[in-house]
C-alpha cells in the first residue's frame, strides 16, 4: 500500500475530502492530489503536523510516517520498500490475531 492509498483511506474514514484536508494543512488540493497519486513527493518536514491533523495515534501514526517516508524515495527503491512494508503489515496483523502486541 502506498502513502497515497493509505492517506485516502484515512480521509475517507474521517469523512474528509482532499479539499477539506488540504485547507486544514494549508496546501492547495491540486498539490495534495498529485502527492496522493505519487507524482510529487510529500514533504517529510510536515509528517507530524499532517498526522496530527488526522488525529493519528499508535499504529496508524507509525504506518502514516513509514509510508510517507517511503513515498519520498526514488521510484525503484520506493516500490521495493512498499512491498516490504506490505509484508510487515501482514505479519503484524497475524501477530495481533495470535494475541501478540
Amino acid at each position: 500500500m502506498s502513502w497515497g492509498d493509505y492517506t485516502r483511506e484515512l480521509l475517507e474514514a474521517r469523512d474528509l475530502s482532499i479539499r477539506a484536508w488540504s485547507e486544514t494543512i494549508g496546501y492547495e488540493s491540486g498539490n495534495i492530489t498529485r502527492m496522493l497519486q505519487g507524482k510529487v513527493k510529500p514533504p517529510w518536514k510536515h509528517v507530524d503536523t499532517w498526522a496530527d491533523s488526522l488525529r493519528l495515534k499508535g499504529d496508524e501514526r507509525r504506518k502514516f510516517r513509514r509510508l510517507m517516508g517511503i513515498a519520498g524515495l526514488p521510484e525503484g527503491i520506493r516500490d521495493e520498500l512498499y512491498a516490504v512494508s506490505k509484508g510487515y503489515e501482514e505479519l503484524l496483523a497475524k501477530a495481533k490475531t495470535a494475541g501478540f502486541k
